[in-house]
């Protein structure tokens, strides 16, 4: 089949990958310049998304994911924190279950790898139409005429908008500032992430995210990646109107958090610090209510979620594996393109829409300490919290 992908984001490589390695005709079509451009944090994959990575990658790619990634039972993937970083809550993974925190950018590498020739940079898919053969997705670079197109394009996706009509992600109301230190200069924070990212909630409604990732890929196959060789990425979390890039600005707005936190701004190189809002799909409506034809969507371009429940990578990386499964059932005569895609979008918005719903609920967190009320009941509940954590740990 010709397929068209409209984005190289993670689960467009993905699915890339599942389809080409299975003969078809892929063209990736990605407004990035080059795979360089990727910025981010750790991703956590879950066991679905590994099962997923573990069938479509080459061998190879599965170890240099495997050698650059923490995955280790006893490991939280996340550490829930106040603005003081006194630790609430943890959350672990399943028992037993294979999972995997990996720096974003050895990701992408790792999924170009054996399909960037496939991959048309700087260049941005505009819409769709009917063509004779199909459909024929309309870019920047002229005219691509496919069997299948799939929209994986971000929570501003074309495709998607087309397909419903309407955006399917919005505007949250907030908004994340992120910067990168060196792990060496970041004061005392470096244990703190050691292996797991830390999302804490200050008694104002601000936020802040913490993770590591690396700079380069040698450092991460070598395992026990050396601290002049990582990062601290940081974010800092609020309500769009009350957060910006300047340093000051941001220092200011965390005043009340700890000192270490609060330098994070400063130590930052102004080039890493960069500003992104909060999008996100509505987990009460139908995600793809659109008849199934030759053109789906799938991740952020379907299920926009915010960044804070750890969930976007490895939902679309689930979706890969599902439309990659539904096409293999065209590709052996079983059923048509149009019944392979229903089958797909039928399954996908069984488990979607948790996903996002969850990765909302620290929003909504945010937005209840907003309130005076909430934020005289936050400094007397996060120090108690704290406390009675604490206790309950040394007690075991």
């Amino acid at each position: 089949m010709r397929i068209v992908i409209a984005g190289a984001g993670i689960g467009g490589l993905v699915v890339a990958q599942a389809l080409v390695r299975a003969g078809d005709d892929v063209v990736v079509v990605e407004r990035d310049p080059g795979v360089a451009a990727t910025g981010g944090y750790r991703l956590h994959l879950d066991a679905d998304a590994c099962v997923v990575l573990r069938e479509h990658l080459p061998p190879t790619g599965w170890e240099r994911l495997l050698a650059g990634s923490a995955r280790a039972a006893a490991v939280p993937r996340l550490m829930v924190r106040d603005h003081r970083l006194r630790l609430l809550a943890t959350a672990r993974p399943v028992p037993d279950e294979e999972w995997l925190l990996v720096d974003r950018r050895l990701l992408r590498r790792v999924l170009v790898d054996g399909v960037e020739d496939r991959i048309c940079w700087s260049r941005t898919v505009e819409g769709f139409g009917e063509s004779a053969a199909g459909v024929v997705a309309r870019t920047t670079g002229g005219d691509l005429e496919a069997d299948v197109m799939i929209g994986a394009d971000g929570a501003r996706s074309v495709v998607s908008e087309q397909l419903l009509g309407r955006p399917a992600a919005r505007d949250l109301g907030y908004s994340a500032v992120a910067g990168r230190v060196p792990l060496a200069l970041a004061d005392g924070l470096a244990d703190l992430v050691t292996e797991s990212g830390v999302l804490a909630f200050g008694v104002d409604g601000t936020g802040v995210f913490l993770s590591r990732s690396v700079r380069t890929e040698t450092a991460a196959v070598a395992g026990g990646v050396a601290t002049e060789d990582a990062d601290l990425v940081w974010s800092a979390i609020a309500a769009t109107g009350r957060i910006s890039t300047d340093p000051e600005r941001l220092t200011g707005l965390l005043r009340r958090w700890d000192p270490r936190v609060r330098r994070l701004p400063g130590l930052s190189d102004p080039a890493t610090i960069a500003r992104f809002p909060f999008l996100a799909a509505d987990p009460g409506q139908e995600l793809m209510p659109w008849p199934a034809n030759r053109v789906t969507a799938l991740g952020d371009a379907v299920h926009a979620m915010p960044p804070t429940g750890g969930q976007g990578a490895a939902t679309a990386v689930r979706d890969a594996g599902l439309l990659a499964g539904a096409l293999e059932s065209v590709r052996r005569g079983r059923v048509t393109v149009p019944v392979a895609l229903a089958d797909y979008q039928r399954a996908m918005t069984a488990y979607a829409p948790a996903a996002v719903a969850e990765s909302l609920q620290p929003v909504r967190w945010m937005r209840m300490l907003e309130r005076p009320a909430a934020r005289v009941i936050g400094r007397v509940a996060f120090p108690v919290a704290a406390a009675v954590r604490s206790v309950g740990v040394v007690a075991r």
